[in-house]
């Protein structure tokens, strides 16, 4: 019986996770014996990989992932990531210039993230939670870090986290920088409670270097700006350039890596180059709409709001479109990620289309 033309809405169904998702055609019978992955010759991979917001950013924090925790219902766990990397997102929420927003991919769609307000709000939970990174291995060296700067601020939060002992010489931390006298009593009770112990005086190098197996410090010139180490292999230099905040704190943070890889026998290494970032032409706009950018985030409505506008470029936020558009039901799924069996994938490459973010990518079988 002709039931008439069909009739299409334009009612936008939105999808939040996988749990929203339809079921997918699963076989009634058992197909063990026939492992039609024996015809394949790619295979979709799983990846985690850079975003240009993360390339962007001086300290390197893992943007992606700190958005998704949070948009998770999990804002201590996207303080804990933030903090990995960033020892101060409520001063980077005031001064930083925020490269990653303009490196950001929604920019070319709508309006970029506002990726800033969302690390200083999270940063803020971090704060009053009270939650710090876990340190490395204890390595039994003492630090001196001294001066003034946010770079030897940020190198002695770093030595702390890398493992070593570290005593703070300063007589007025964050010098120089447009802060209320709140703001930096707030930071400096943070490095406290982290465990650096701050001493609120000046003292001479010579008598540092005979008293501690390392030495960062801001009272002399840099000559090595890739890893601060001077001729004196105890001694390391770094000083703020006062032109971006994120990368002077970067520099402060590499000095701790340097001093970490000298105590540790390990050898000083440079800083390899970012690895390729997520292009705005690898996402598939299909599944993204236009929405209105939040410029300051005071609530947690506001800040998952932002949140759930992100792209996460790279990063696996488990939509669940692999798992729904697999043609062979090959693809289960494990805590909250997609997990491939590849005795039964074909390497069709459907998942890879269908993946709005490029996470999964295909890979030619060898052998």
């Amino acid at each position: 019986m002709d039931k008439g033309p069909i009739e299409f809405t334009d009612k936008v169904v939105k999808i939040s996770s996988e749990k929203d998702l339809p079921e997918a055609p699963i076989s009634q019978g058992f197909t063990l014996t026939n492992k039609t992955g024996s015809w394949r010759n790619v295979r979709p991979v799983l990846t985690e990989q850079n975003a240009p917001c993360q390339n962007a950013c001086p300290l390197k924090v893992w943007v992606q992932s700190f958005i998704d925790l949070l948009t998770r219902g999990m804002p201590e766990k996207a303080a804990l990531e933030i903090l990995k990397n960033n020892p101060f997102p409520l001063l980077t929420r005031k001064l930083c210039k925020a490269k990653c927003e303009i490196a950001c991919n929604r920019r070319k769609y709508d309006a970029p993230i506002s990726i800033r307000e969302l690390e200083g709000f999270v940063g803020n939970i971090g704060y009053e939670k009270g939650i710090f990174p876990e340190r490395g291995e204890v390595l039994n060296k003492k630090v001196a870090v001294l001066g003034n700067s946010e770079s030897v601020m940020s190198a002695a939060y770093f030595s702390f986290l890398y493992g070593m002992d570290v005593d703070l010489y300063t007589t007025n931390p964050f010098e120089g920088l447009e802060l209320t006298k709140e703001e930096i009593e707030r930071e400096k009770r943070r490095l406290q409670d982290m465990g650096i112990k701050i001493i609120s005086k000046e003292a001479p190098l010579d008598e540092l270097l005979n008293d501690y197996d390392a030495v960062i410090t801001d009272t002399k010139e840099v000559e090595n700006k890739l890893t601060f180490q001077t001729d004196n292999e105890k001694l390391y230099v770094v000083k703020p350039e006062r032109k971006d905040f994120s990368r002077d704190l970067y520099f402060g943070k590499r000095a701790a890596k340097s001093v970490y890889q000298y105590l540790s026998g390990e050898g000083i290494q440079k800083d390899p180059p970012p690895p390729r970032s997520v292009s705005f032409n690898n996402i598939v706009l299909d599944y993204f709409e236009p929405a209105e950018r939040i410029d300051k985030i005071n609530t947690m409505e506001d800040a998952i709001k932002e949140g759930n506008r992100c792209f996460s470029c790279g990063h696996c936020n488990s939509c669940g479109n692999c798992y729904v558009f697999c043609p062979d039901a090959a693809i289960s799924w494990e805590n909250n990620l997609p997990v491939i069996n590849y005795d039964y994938c074909k390497g069709c490459g459907i998942c890879v289309n269908e993946c709005p973010r490029n996470v999964l990518v295909l890979v030619p079988e060898r052998g």
